[in-house]
């Protein structure tokens, strides 16, 4: 899917991974780095974020909930720190974190 349209950071929902599935089969290019947080409760959900490696990214957090799942990362670029990119997903019947 990268290689048809350049792309600079991929956020995707709904990713629908599972630890069976090794980094390489999602990105075989090795200038992004691969930021991925798979449902293992049961079928579908799971967040992805693929940055790259470039724009120094560094994960910030995982969500530990079952209720949102989402991805936080850093970015170092050019010594300057700056939060925030994020792949979220979140039930339709929640409106807000707790």
């Amino acid at each position: 899917m990268l290689s048809s349209k350049p792309c600079e950071i991929f956020c995707v929902t709904e990713s629908w991974l599972t630890p069976s599935i090794p980094d390489s089969l999602i990105v075989a290019n090795h200038n992004f780095i691969v930021f991925r947080h798979d449902r293992i409760s049961k079928k579908g959900g799971g967040v992805l974020a693929l940055i790259p490696a470039v724009l120094n990214p560094s994960l910030v957090q995982l969500s530990n909930t079952g209720a949102v799942e989402y991805i936080a990362v850093d970015l170092n670029i050019g010594g300057a720190t700056s939060r925030l990119i994020t792949s979220k997903w979140m039930p339709n019947d929640r409106m807000f974190l707790e």
